[in-house]
């Protein structure tokens, strides 16, 4: 059918327009719109069928064949060829909790460095992605902890939105965060003047900002308020040890972070080094117990035959685990300590946070922590012999004075001793690197929030073990020598 325009007289002889349908004899041969339509959209489906099943695997073809070129390209840079010689050197490796592992640790150095450097640099994302899902799907289907890697490394890169990261990067010649996993050593030499780096700060997770071993907690004007309330936490200490609930063992990862072992009482971890010599006047160390479940040639039952360190000399009493979550009950227990640590400016309520015990003659192996983006806060709750108990942090060596406070930055290597005959207890909670601006926090802290929450069955499998061992008491009813 068409529609035409024609001209007819009315009875007057008037002419005057009219539309009417014509019906077209000669197109009878034509496909009705109807049909045409349809075939059409049916063409047009089999068409998307087709790219479905035929782009992908060229797609993935054209992937393979070029990942080859991609990985050269990105291997012959100047940065990789200054970093290489550097990285194949270093000794450090935080899963020997230290510096100067042994050569076990510096495969593993070296393993986890090209591993970082292949994902980070060369991976195409879509792998990636596959890599991702394929772990954290194995995860929830053996129950052993993980979370999405990918995500995580995601949000850590995000942290450099804020200010004073993304100056630090430009002035160490950083253009991601994650370089940090595959070069850390060259990174932690690089020579500057505000104080970004040092040999010994070698965090799991990285950040350009100034950072100090030490920091004086007289430049904050909230902490003598805190000092003033630390006879309140001892008090609550003292019920809860009467009530000896709570109390549990750090949990270690292992090489790839995929698994938690909980240490036996006796079990030593850690690399050997020296402690250092008393303070003045301080009598000398008291020898460490020897561990349960070693023989009489001072073998242990267990593989860590070369460490020191006797794991179950070390109690947390956990208010949140290192990878954020909540221990309510302990929170319960001591709920004016929790309180009064959700009253410090800056207070950082989603990460580690704890009473933390050292019992006399124990000693905490060389590590690191996790980032220093926070500052690491220490209320001395009860330290009779302050005198015998130490702790270094990089180059540096302190004690502890009861009721005072002592900031620190657990990114650089440190460790701890007691050289005396009696438990020394502080209150151990992070707040944010005073070198942060509130702007800095206002950027960076919806990444660090979602960085824990992709965590996921990682963090949720410490959870379970330290509230387990919590229920088991720890580490006995006679564990704490007041």
């Amino acid at each position: 059918m068409t529609r035409k325009r024609v001209f007819v007289a009315d009875a007057d002889g008037t002419p005057y327009a009219v539309t009417v349908d014509v019906g077209d004899d000669d197109d009878d041969t034509d496909t009705p719109s109807a049909v045409r339509t349809c075939c059409v959209s049916m063409g047009r489906y089999f068409a998307r069928i087709l790219c479905a099943l035929i782009v992908p695997p060229l797609r993935a073809i054209a992937i393979i064949l070029m990942w080859p070129i991609q990985l050269l390209v990105a291997t012959f840079t100047p940065k990789v060829a200054r970093a290489l010689p550097v990285e194949l050197s270093d000794r450090w490796w935080w899963g020997s909790r230290g510096g100067g592992c042994d050569a076990t640790g510096l495969k593993q150095a070296r393993a986890i460095k090209a591993i970082s450097f292949v994902a980070v640099r060369c991976l195409p994302r879509c792998f990636q992605e596959y890599l991702d899902r394929r772990a954290v799907a194995k995860a929830i289907a053996t129950g052993k902890p993980a979370g999405s890697m990918l995500s995580m490394v995601d949000e850590y890169n995000a942290l450099s939105k804020a200010p004073t990261i993304a100056a630090g990067m430009k002035a160490l010649g950083m253009k991601r965060l994650d370089e940090w996993f595959w070069r850390p050593n060259e990174i932690s030499r690089t020579p500057n003047s505000k104080q970004l780096t040092h040999p010994m700060l070698r965090p799991v997770q990285y950040v350009p900002i100034p950072t100090h071993p030490f920091t004086d907690p007289t430049t904050f004007p909230w902490v003598a308020r805190i000092e003033s309330q630390y006879l309140v936490v001892k008090e609550e200490l003292q019920a809860v040890l009467r009530s000896n609930r709570g109390w549990a063992e750090p949990l270690l990862p292992d090489f790839m972070g995929n698994a938690f072992r909980s240490a036996k009482k006796g079990k030593t971890v850690g690399a050997s080094s020296s402690p250092p010599p008393p303070a003045d006047g301080a009598a000398a160390a008291a020898p460490a117990p020897e561990p349960a479940g070693s023989d009489s040639n001072g073998d242990d039952d267990d593989d860590d035959d070369d460490d020191d360190v006797t794991v179950g000399d070390w109690q947390q009493l956990m208010f949140n685990t290192p990878l954020g979550t909540s221990i309510d009950e302990n929170k319960e227990a001591m709920p004016k300590t929790w309180e009064l640590l959700k009253s410090i400016p800056g207070f950082v309520d989603n990460n580690f946070a704890m009473i933390s015990s050292l019992r006399p003659g124990g000693r905490i192996a060389p590590h690191v922590g996790h980032t220093n983006l926070v500052t690491r806060l220490h209320l001395a709750i009860d330290v009779p012999e302050p005198s015998k108990s130490a702790i270094r942090v990089g180059n540096d060596v302190r004690t502890w004075e009861e009721g005072k406070v002592l900031l620190l930055n657990d990114a650089f290597d440190h460790e701890v001793w007691t050289f005396g005959t009696k438990n020394r207890t502080v209150l151990f909670a992070d707040i944010w690197n005073p070198s942060l601006t509130a702007e800095d926090i206002a950027a960076l802290k919806p990444h660090w929030d979602a960085q824990k929450n992709t965590l996921g069955v990682m963090a949720a499998s410490y959870e379970q073990h330290a509230k387990k061992q919590g229920r088991e008491a720890g580490g006995g009813a006679n564990w704490y020598v007041a």
